[in-house]
């Protein structure tokens, strides 16, 4: 009898999607990433410009964001995806000055690219805080609608709801300064200070129709209502947020309803007049950037299955593997809180080339021809990865040092039990998990160390990460890793020795005592030699939620790939473990 499945397969959309071209725009010096989404023929009624939300929110949101570009797009509405300075695949930090007013600031430079794209009607979309920034920044954009979709009541909110999660989970929050850290991310004290002064203060005559999706059933919070009084208000359900931004990852769903609210809005809000649209001639998908080394970054597509990926390398001369971040869960290619695109600069100044990218059916990157999408440890990952490997490196497809964290650690480490390679770094890896192939059918037979979680190992999932919990999630964990892998004959640990890759782990107390279990437990005898390296961080969080923690395992990592793949030779091929 099948289980009941833990995952829903998003369908395609209904029409023709036209065409999406990632881009960098804005400012010379701290260019702005984006994608362009252009209808087919080349004609659109209006632009759509999609205002991410902050923070963690970001992250969950990309591929909703994507899906909704895409359904604009169907509508002949040419579209504008972008993140804003410091944040995604945009060039910045967290930590650099007057985060607000950048923020806003991006806001315009994306509208202006719809502009110059050939569209001058434009809608402003915006979810959580990136509803605020679009309401901010209607005034100074001209923008002719308003799409809010479950909107803060304002800044000073946002920023006690944020802070209150991080303090939920981890005690050791409080940040110098008035400074505040929330999940995955810390704002300064300037940028508290600057957040904490937006309410709704829309004061732009050119919106004259808007659509707010809220939880509230239909009440709007009211310095927003009052705000919006000029003009024409619809009020709709934010359906399926909060199995969008506050489930687990591992059950989180696409809120389609809400999409379709918001298409359908728009839809009948625009007039059927089009104009001629296309990517501006001006407009690249490569940048130059002089980051203390020139640095040189470009958005490309690669492999039979097109996977999206974006390459960082020094602009002067490039030594050592090619280095391959993989995408974890439902993350895109910026990883886990922009984990990727940080090491990924600061690892090309030391004259690496970095390449970070999605997965199929994940952040940009399409399904498999016939397969569907947002599927979370599909085994299609497995075809990915040797493409990727294949494409990237055609000289030497061995020439690679793959990075994963979590689900994306768990993948590199199946890629390197098959096909050798220089090297391999994962942060807690997942070992045990239901691959969603068995909720139809067989374990995919490639999967060589998949561990099928019991029943108590899924109880102990479920308590809340908590300071005092954490101890007894670990303690039942340690008491059911007793079930082997059910392909790979005797211990993967000395499976990965026998392969030559240099490995690195960096885990937590639970993945680390499952990693311990598995050398001395398996094997009494096995010893990991130089090129194993296991660091157990006690208390680390699963998915690097705080700022120490996060900064801690960059700099291990970052000084582990220093002192191993500078200038280092590669590694002899070894045999398969597969049976």
């Amino acid at each position: 009898m099948l289980t009941t499945p833990r995952w829903s397969p998003v369908p395609p959309v209904a029409g023709p999607v036209g065409t999406s071209t990632p881009l960098w725009f804005g400012p010379a010096d701290r260019p702005l990433f984006g994608w362009l989404h252009v209808p087919v023929g080349g004609a659109a009624r209006a632009a759509a410009v999609l205002c991410p939300p902050l923070g963690h929110e970001r992250i969950v949101t990309h591929y909703t964001y994507r899906r909704l570009a895409e359904e604009l797009t169907s509508r002949d509405v040419l579209t504008v995806r972008f993140d804003y300075d410091g944040n995604g695949d945009s060039w910045g930090g967290d930590d650099d000055p007057q985060r607000v007013s950048s923020w806003l600031t991006s806001i315009e430079h994306a509208v202006a690219l719809a502009r110059r794209s050939g569209s001058e009607s434009v809608i402003l979309v915006g979810m959580r805080a990136g509803a605020l920034l679009a309401a901010e920044s209607a005034g100074a954009t001209g923008a002719d609608a308003l799409v809010l979709w479950d909107p803060c009541r304002s800044g000073a909110s946002f920023l006690r709801e944020q802070h209150a999660l991080q303090r939920v989970h981890f005690s050791d929050v409080d940040r110098d300064g008035g400074g505040v850290e929330i999940p995955g991310f810390v704002f300064s004290a300037e940028t508290v200070e600057d957040l904490g002064r937006l309410e709704y203060r829309i004061d732009c005559p050119s919106v004259r129709n808007s659509l707010v999706l809220t939880r509230s059933n239909g009440r709007l919070p009211e310095p927003l209502a009052q705000s919006l009084a000029h003009c024409h208000i619809d009020v709709e359900q934010a359906i399926g947020q909060d199995a969008l931004i506050e489930s687990d990852p591992i059950h989180q769903q696409i809120p389609l309803a809400a999409i379709d609210t918001i298409v359908t809005w728009v839809d009948a809000t625009l007039d059927s007049t089009h104009s001629a649209v296309g990517v501006p001639s001006d407009i690249s998908s490569a940048v130059s950037i002089d980051d203390g080394v020139p640095l040189q970054e470009r958005a490309f597509r690669f492999g039979p299955g097109g996977l999206f990926g974006i390459e960082t390398k020094p602009a002067h001369g490039v030594s050592g593997p090619t280095v391959l971040f993989v995408t974890s869960s439902f993350d895109s290619h910026i990883g886990l809180n922009r984990l990727w695109v940080l090491l990924a600069r600061q690892w090309a100044q030391a004259g690496l080339r970095c390449i970070r990218f999605d997965v199929s059916g994940h952040g940009d990157s399409p399904s498999r021809p016939g397969q569907p999408e947002h599927v979370m440890r599909s085994p299609d990952a497995f075809d990915d990865l040797a493409d990727a490997a294949a494409a990237l490196c055609p000289d030497d497809p061995s020439d690679v040092l793959w990075v994963g964290l979590c689900s994306g650690g768990y993948q590199v480490l199946e890629e390197c039990l098959v096909h050798n390679a220089r090297g391999v770094c994962v942060i807690n890896p997942t070992l045990r998990f239901r691959p969603p192939e068995t909720d139809f059918g067989p374990l995919d037979r490639r999967r060589l160390l998949c561990q099928r979680p019991t029943t108590i190992s899924r109880a102990a999932r479920k308590l809340p990460e908590m300071p005092l919990l954490n101890p007894v999630r670990s303690r039942l964990m340690r008491h059911t890793r007793t079930v082997e892998s059910e392909v790979l004959e005797g211990s993967w640990v000395g499976a990965l020795l026998e392969t030559n890759v240099d490995a690195l782990f960096i885990c937590g107390t639970e993945e680390g005592d499952a990693i311990q279990a598995d050398i001395s437990g398996h094997d009494p005898g096995l010893t990991p030699a130089e090129r194993f390296d296991l660091q157990v961080i006690p208390h680390l969080d699963h998915g690097l939620m705080p700022a120490g923690q996060r900064i801690d395992v960059m700099e291990r990592l970052t000084s582990h790939v220093t002192r191993h793949f500078t200038g280092q030779a590669p590694a002899a091929s070894a045999p398969s473990r597969r049976r």
